[in-house]
């Protein structure tokens, strides 16, 4: 797992796996801008993505990109292309003596891009912090070789004071992850969307690469409480997981 660190006070993940970790903004559109599309331009763009998708041009060529991720040489320019992040960013690639207690075990995973509004994005930065929930972004701000405009907005999001400014504002303890891996297997098309994941463990993920993804697990979506989207997992089908976190956010000084 490699953590940018920065005079901002907090760390952003990266899982850099394939080309799809492009530009976020734009790249995902949140709930909102869904609701006046008619349905049947909705249908004719999910055919033609269909009829796209099953192309033997389409397959052959998911097949070539696949292979090349889980290639010893994409792996090797994927660790040089970290090595100069590091170099130009301060990265930290973890400490193995001391790993961190929040690596594995059932985590919050909410979907967001930098086109929600910054007030919901601190409120669910507030609420994630309660449970060691993890932020999720498909790409970069303005894409890969740049980092500041990730770090700067992420800033704000995850400043306990929005109006302090500095290197010295206390900032939460928040995990934020660049992955769009993690969008394609939960098939996410819109955010914000939220799913738990039980065992989750990112550092392994990062680090040897996409997994064949399981039994789809339950994903809600809207611009609700962390606590409400909780509360609707709970009830569906596979959304078990969500209840020990619920309880978590609802009773934070429960053992």
């Amino acid at each position: 797992m490699f953590l940018i660190k920065s005079n901002l006070g907090f760390a952003l993940t990266l899982c850099l796996m394939s080309p799809l970790a492009s530009a976020e903004s734009d790249a995902i559109p949140t709930l909102p801008d869904q609701i006046n599309v008619p349905e049947e331009y909705l249908a004719i763009a999910k055919q033609a993505k269909e009829r796209v998708m099953d192309s033997p041009a389409m397959k052959a060529r998911v097949s070539e990109v696949m292979q090349e991720v889980n290639s010893d040489q994409w792996q090797a320019r994927k660790n040089e292309f970290l090595s100069l992040l590091r170099a130009d960013a301060g990265l930290d690639a973890g400490d193995p003596e001391n790993p961190d207690p929040k690596a594995t075990g059932s985590r919050a995973l909410l979907f967001v891009s930098s086109s929600i509004p910054e007030i919901t994005l601190r409120n669910y930065a507030r609420d994630l912090e309660k449970v060691g929930g993890v932020m999720v972004m498909r790409g970069m701000i303005g894409g890969l070789k740049k980092t500041q405009p990730t770090m700067e907005f992420m800033a704000k999001v995850l400043r306990k004071n929005p109006t302090c400014e500095g290197p010295k504002c206390a900032m939460r303890g928040l995990d934020v992850v660049i992955d769009p891996i993690q969008f394609r297997n939960h098939n996410i098309t819109k955010v914000p969307a939220l799913v738990v994941e039980q065992n989750f463990d990112f550092q392994s993920y990062c680090e040897k690469g996409a997994a064949t993804p399981g039994m789809q697990l339950p994903v809600v979506y809207g611009d609700s409480s962390l606590q409400s989207l909780l509360k609707r997992l709970t009830t569906m089908t596979g959304g078990a997981p969500a209840e020990s976190i619920l309880a978590k956010l609802e009773n934070p000084n429960a053992q």
